[in-house]
């Protein structure tokens, strides 16, 4: 099923898709193939793969899901264990039509859809070993009872999205002094991307906002943005913090803080996304401004400690959405804001890999160029095969309310072809 967009949004692509939607790198064989020895060997999959063992990214025409103004896909997108795909859609209230909020849920890896409504699409999605599926807004629904402790909603079901009901959770953590952008006093912290199941049972989460003491006012680079990006004395630079729950997701405790390096970028440490590696090690990437590189941090004790921050280079952006694909490799999309283009109508959405749990970051291609949202989200719906959300903008309503497409886009890892000498 095709939106109607889709001949629109189609015509986009064609400015800076002319020829092919593959994106050739230097070709090699991926890191599972057999010349690049056992995949289940721990010293292979710490090493970095060279240049000449790349494997290609293909990026498939997007699929438009629905359009309209101010139409979002930022919710993150979700594969099942059943095979189904449920990729969120909200169109805000807008020329006298009510807000809506649904999701449009594949049982054929995203060929046909169907639609489902919702109460509200949540900033944190996932499903659990035993099927239990869980969604939260990120957003504490009232203010704390006590210092540090809040309860926020959530949507929880198993197997299916048919079976998700409303719940609400407890979140017990240092007392939160944040304000968001409106100036108005935020309460709690900001839940964030994904929930990672450790072998353990154990469930963990990555959030972030202010703690009292974080006093390190907020920066901007970019000089012009001044009037208009963060005008609001108060606003401080963030930190992230884990997370964790001992009773599926009904009680979540703050472990500790991932960092608070007020050094690290123009806004701090915030937007973290989490994945565990397939050696066991805890990997966090996170924003760190509008135009600042993304960061990254590691963990070998299970969320305890962690690493100071890396810098990932070439990855300038926000919004990263980090997950750990059945073979191994690390897959992580994100945006770019058009500050870094000075104020241009132009945002980009990227993807990077890595082949060595997140040590280097060898792939890092553009998925989409052109006006859009900054908040892609990724899943694997099947073994290799990326299923990318996102949200593009129509310049051509220019002058208009801006019309939006909620759309999703195939991205895969190709190996090239393995030369064998005679």
């Amino acid at each position: 099923m095709r939106g109607a967009g889709s001949c629109g949004l189609l015509r986009m692509f064609r400015a800076w898709l002319c020829v092919s939607v593959i994106l050739v790198w230097c070709g090699g064989p991926l890191a599972a193939a057999t010349s690049l020895g056992n995949p289940n060997d721990s010293n292979r999959r710490n090493r970095p793969i060279s240049s000449q063992q790349l494997p290609s990214v293909v990026i498939g025409t997007p699929h438009v899901l629905a359009e309209g103004p101010g139409v979002n896909a930022a919710s993150p997108i979700t594969c099942l264990a059943s095979g189904e795909v449920v990729a969120a859609v909200d169109h805000p209230a807008t020329g006298g039509k009510t807000a809506e909020s649904y999701v449009m849920i594949s049982s054929d890896v995203g060929k046909t859809w169907r639609k489902q409504a919702m109460p509200w699409n949540g900033a944190v999605k996932m499903q659990l070993r035993d099927g239990a599926i869980f969604v939260t807004t990120g957003w504490a629904q009232s203010p704390a009872q006590e210092q540090g402790v809040c309860t926020y909603p959530v949507l929880r079901g198993k197997d299916t999205w048919e079976s998700l009901r409303p719940e609400t959770i407890t979140v017990r953590s240092p007392a939160i002094v944040q304000l968001g952008d409106n100036l108005k006093p935020i309460q709690g912290l900001i839940l964030w991307n994904r929930v990672v199941e450790m072998p353990s049972g154990d469930l963990l989460l990555t959030a972030y906002g202010n703690f009292k003491g974080d006093d390190v006012p907020l920066e901007v680079s970019y000089e012009a943005l001044r009037p208009t990006l963060y005008p609001y004395p108060g606003m401080t630079k963030t930190r992230a913090v884990l997370l964790k729950s001992a009773d599926q997701g009904h009680t979540w405790d703050y472990v500790t803080t991932i960092s608070d390096d007020p050094s690290s970028g123009d806004e701090g440490p915030c937007e973290p996304s989490l994945t565990r590696t397939n050696d066991g090690d805890l990997v966090c990437v996170m924003r760190t401004g509008r135009v600042n590189a993304l960061r990254l941090s590691r963990s070998s004790d299970g969320g305890k400690t962690w690493t100071p921050l890396k810098v990932i280079p070439r990855a300038i952006g926000v919004a990263p959405f980090l997950i750990t694909m059945r073979d191994g490799t690390l897959a992580c999309a994100y945006g770019m804001k058009e500050d870094y283009w000075k104020g241009e109508h132009r945002r980009e959405l990227h993807i990077m890999f890595s082949f060595d749990q997140g040590r280097t970051w060898p792939l890092n291609e553009i998925v989409y160029a052109g006006e859009a949202s900054s908040y892609p989200s990724i899943c694997e719906a099947r073994p290799g095969e990326l299923l990318l959300a996102f949200d593009p903008v129509d310049l051509r309503y220019s002058g208009a309310p801006l019309m939006s497409f909620a759309a999703i886009t195939r991205v895969r890892l190709k190996p090239a072809p393995v030369y064998r000498w005679p």
